[in-house]
């Protein structure tokens, strides 16, 4: 029978929480575990006797080891079979201990006492994605029946809905920015290009009646004739706009974007934008929905502005949307940025980060796309690219994809709210609240903290959550 299972052995109850995440984990990621608190996961029988299972299904033997653990008398006889079939059958590295506590490494259990062991310690996420590596690098098998369905079966039939909820109110974080101020007014400006003096022949403006009577006649006549135009670069303007037809749309007046050099500005309609979204501008030439997208674009122009103004830079995602991200020569030299968390304490998220071998670095970047309903707002996205300087976004897409579930395989959903969280308190540079300019005096205003939903009903969730304290110990520079 071929050894394929992951052997989970820890103190009942006290290691519970930790060995039932390190167990669900393990699942998800598609390998075969047993662990007492989950038993059954994959659907399989066979563990019925763990000293059977130890002996002969068990290709690695995880050792959750604490201060309880090494001395409580179950799992420490777990671990004496486990290092006797280790021994028995020449099983390298067969058991990894797990370092979860204080416990000094010095009292170990003397089974452990020449085996390297993973540290859990500092941070969940990171010990776990330490042990990801060992067991890729020492090719231990993925299973058939496990994986995420196997995980979400087993959680719907230990945690259903109803033994996890309560009747009471509970609010829950969002990636929702609220607008707290945006223009009242848009402005719609005509363009044309200036006219410029030239002058003719006498013959050629006079006719060619004129022309046939004074043929070397040349006496010059003043008309006027357009000025070479090209219609002017939206990025070149001090404030942004977007073009609808030979239209510019803005919050800006048009004193606040041409200089007499620029195109010169024929009319320029100031209209209330709740009216330009809902019906355009008359007489049809301008759409609603055409109005509608326009103050979006302004939204994201301005948010993208405000960025690059920040520090961040732009690259374009395979969705041909684009996103702004961290590069490593505005953060701290550990590539972390300073932050307030949920709990209101003063700490810290990697947001650039890098893997040694092959080198290459990590981007944390966001992508703000703004919303008018049910209230104006930003919904922020995360994202990660990945460059070979620091600085320049690789344009791989399909190598982006492959080091983005590299590198995020043990992120959750706690990093990346924090990342986010993060990044809002680093744009709006530690106030409450985000300005962002569209005119010489008006501002579009971005709260810096997420909008909060309330439910009528609680849920319990089963475990304890790692990542609750906002800590950045989950960061590791080697992806």
């Amino acid at each position: 029978m071929a050894r394929d299972i992951i052997f989970v052995s820890h103190a009942n109850p006290e290691d519970n929480d930790f060995a039932r995440w390190l167990a669900l984990r393990l699942a998800a990621e598609g390998y075969g575990v047993w662990c007492d608190v989950t038993q059954l996961l994959g659907g399989e029988a066979f563990w019925s006797d763990i000293e059977a299972a130890i002996r002969t299904r068990t290709v690695k033997f995880l050792y959750v080891l604490s201060r309880t653990s090494n001395h409580k008398p179950g799992p420490l006889k777990e671990l004496q079979v486990a290092s006797n079939v280790g021994r028995d059958e020449a099983l390298q590295d067969c058991i990894i201990p797990l370092f979860i506590d204080d416990l000094p490494p010095r009292q170990s259990n003397i089974l452990l006492a020449d085996i390297n062991a993973i540290s859990f310690r500092a941070s969940w996420a990171r010990g776990f994605a330490q042990l990801l590596e060992k067991l890729e690098k020492d090719g231990v098998p993925r299973h058939p029946s496990f994986g995420a369905g196997a995980v979400a079966s087993w959680w719907r039939t230990h945690y259903a809905t109803e033994l996890g909820t309560r009747i009471e109110p509970e609010q829950y974080i969002s990636n929702w920015f609220q607008i707290t101020e945006l223009p009242a007014t848009v402005y719609v400006h005509q363009l044309r290009p200036r006219m410029r003096a030239a002058t003719v022949p006498l013959a050629a403006a006079a006719g060619s009646a004129a022309g046939s009577l004074f043929p070397q006649l040349h006496v010059a006549a003043a008309v006027e004739e357009p000025e070479p135009f090209a219609f002017p670069e939206l990025w070149t303007l001090p404030f942004p706009c977007a073009r609808a037809a030979d239209r510019l749309v803005s919050f800006a007046p048009a004193e606040d974007l041409f200089t007499g050099a620029e195109p010169f500005v024929v009319d320029s309609v100031e209209m209330q934008r709740a009216d330009f979204v809902a019906a355009g501008f008359p007489p049809g030439d301008i759409l609603p929905v055409q109005g509608r997208n326009n103050v979006l674009e302004l939204l994201g122009v301005a948010w993208e502005r405000m960025a690059r103004g920040r520090g961040l830079r732009r690259y374009k995602m395979a969705t041909k949307r684009g996103a702004m991200f961290f590069p490593a020569a505005i953060t701290k030299k550990s590539g972390n940025i300073d932050y307030v968390n949920l709990a209101k304490k003063l700490t810290y998220r990697r947001v650039v980060g890098v893997k040694k071998q092959p080198k290459r670095y990590w981007h944390f970047a966001v992508d703000a796309r703004p919303l008018l309903e049910p209230e104006p707002h930003y919904v922020i996205k995360p994202h990660v690219a990945f460059s070979d300087d620091g600085a320049t976004i690789w344009d791989n897409t399909a190598a982006l994809h492959r080091a983005r579930r590299s590198q995020c395989k043990t992120w959750w959903n706690e990093q990346w709210r924090d990342r986010i969280l993060a990044t809002v308190q680093f744009l709006a540079r530690g106030q409450n609240a985000i300005a962002v300019p569209v005119a010489r005096s008006a501002a579009v205003t971005v709260a810096s903290t997420p909008v909060r939903f309330e439910s009528p009903v609680a849920f319990s969730d089963p475990n304890t959550d790692p990542f609750l304290d906002g800590e950045s110990s989950d960061d590791s520079d080697d992806a």
